[in-house]
């Protein structure tokens, strides 16, 4: 176990860091469709702790459909190039969107990143 920083924070330990995720950043442009550009890998073998956050399925408008939305929290290795509207990619190619990022207690240690998965993260 880390020792605790001058604010009692402990931060992960590398043997935590058990997963690996891939970092993605929004391509630029679309194409003559209009369909946006696929999205550009920015790192490979991340090493990642991942843990579910509680989730619940929210009905539609209809409340005919219900989507599955799990929520994660993934602690990686601190990064300054990391942006909020980049997305993860599980260790299962899951497709993750990030919601938020927590560089925690402003150490540039580690970077936890809540992401939201929609229906078991298929494209």
């Amino acid at each position: 176990m880390l020792p605790k920083n001058l604010n009692n924070i402990r931060f992960t330990s590398a043997t935590e860091l058990n997963r690996r995720i891939t970092l993605q950043q929004p391509g630029t442009g679309a194409d003559s469709e209009g369909t946006p550009a696929t999205p550009v890998t920015v790192a490979t073998n991340v090493p990642a702790r991942i843990t579910q956050v509680p989730s619940r399925g929210r009905p539609d408008a209809q409340e005919q459909i219900t989507e599955s939305v799990n929520y994660y929290e993934v602690t990686i290795r601190y990064r300054s190039d990391v942006k909020g509207d980049w997305r993860v990619l599980g260790p299962n190619g899951e497709i993750w969107t990030v919601t938020s990022i927590n560089n925690v207690d402003f150490a540039n240690v580690e970077l936890r990143l809540i992401v939201r998965e929609i229906n078991g993260g298929a494209a």
